[in-house]
């Protein structure tokens, strides 16, 4: 590939026939450029995995299958897609400054939107659902896991190489050369961070690489939604990184209301203040049920005034399973009712689909 000013320079002829000199061509699937962008090798993909994602929404779209069977599918025929010659284009995302760059640069790939926007439609939350508590339920990792491992496989397989291949002789050169801007300068980088950060893991096994950035990103993940506002209430019944249960025991209808409540993806006033301009102090969005206090959760669970007769059946219910649920205080019935099982389970999600607005 050439850009214009190049291709006014220099004439290339095979079996006297002139070749064709364009600014972009398809090799392999992979996107080429005169400038050889990775942001464009990575653009076009992405494209073609938005169009994937768009049918597989389409024909789950009101289905009834478990939100884990719904993952699987995008992970076998859409993260493919997004994976596609990461070993070449990833490593221009990833940063390796320090252990917080490193991890949020993992969910800075164009495919992670795809990841993301896709769990919000299965647990069927808005787009404005925190994207922290959405891979809390589900333990959704960033695809940017895969692509860090992918490079620095293909770092090695090239390494590794006997001395005659054409492919290891360009590694070499490069090598050489100390480009701060190449492809193994910035691979050289993530190796070398790794490396520091976990004398541990074994850098010439995938697997060892997936386990020690899974890891450490959970670790990140805990210490996000302690910093973040709007999980003020999760962290209350939320503390490990991993697929909740209820996903699959509930029925659909009530699932969806039970995941907007855990995740504050609802329209109490609590979250309706976030969106109003200016934005509305906390202590002024109140409950417009009973004009009593802020309409939050706990609130919205056990004091709305609106709600009396049906809290105290709902509550007489649940002390069939749980004798002592009432002298219990409120963060404890939350964490209770939030991560029971049975029963109790149907009990509070029945009651949020009735009441929650």
């Amino acid at each position: 590939c050439l850009s214009k000013s190049q291709s006014d320079q220099i004439q290339i002829e095979c079996t006297n026939r002139k070749l064709e000199q364009v600014d972009r061509y398809t090799y392999l699937g992979i996107e080429l450029t005169s400038n050889f962008s990775y942001k464009v090798m990575e653009s076009s993909l992405m494209e073609k995995a938005r169009k994937a994602t768009f049918k597989l929404r389409s024909l789950l779209y009101d289905s009834y299958l478990k939100p884990k069977l719904c993952l699987q599918l995008f992970d076998q025929l859409i993260k493919p897609i997004c994976l596609y010659g990461s070993e070449i284009w990833g490593q221009n995302v990833v940063k390796t400054s320090n252990s917080s760059n490193f991890n949020e640069s993992l969910a800075k790939f164009e495919s992670e939107k795809l990841n993301i926007s896709f769990a919000k439609f299965i647990l069927g939350v808005h787009k404005k659902a925190q994207n922290s508590a959405v891979r809390g339920e589900l333990g959704r990792l960033p695809i940017g896991i895969d692509i860090v491992a992918n490079i620095i496989t293909y770092y090695y397989n090239i390494n590794l190489k006997t001395k005659s291949s054409i492919l290891t002789e360009a590694f070499e050169l490069y090598n050489s050369n100390n480009n701060k801007f190449s492809w193994v300068f910035k691979s050289q980088q993530i190796i070398n961070y790794i490396k520091k950060n976990c004398h541990e893991v074994d850098i010439l096994k995938r697997k060892s690489i997936i386990r020690y950035c899974k890891d450490m990103y959970i670790q990140f993940w805990k210490k996000k939604i302690t910093s973040e506002s709007k999980m003020r209430t999760y962290i209350l019944y939320k503390n490990n990184f991993c697929y909740e249960k209820y996903l699959d025991i509930l029925a659909t209808e009530l699932r969806k209301p039970l995941t907007q409540f855990r995740i504050s993806a609802h329209n109490l006033e609590i979250e309706r203040g976030r969106y109003t301009r200016p934005v509305t102090p906390v202590n002024q969005r109140i409950c417009r049920r009973c004009n009593a206090s802020t309409d939050s959760e706990l609130h919205f669970l056990f004091e709305c005034g609106l709600f009396t007769s049906q809290r105290e059946q709902l509550f007489i219910n649940l002390t069939e399973n749980c004798p002592l649920f009432t002298t219990l205080s409120d963060e404890n019935k939350l964490q209770y009712l939030l991560n029971s099982e049975g029963s109790a389970l149907t009990e509070i999600a029945v009651f949020l689909k009735k009441f929650l607005p």
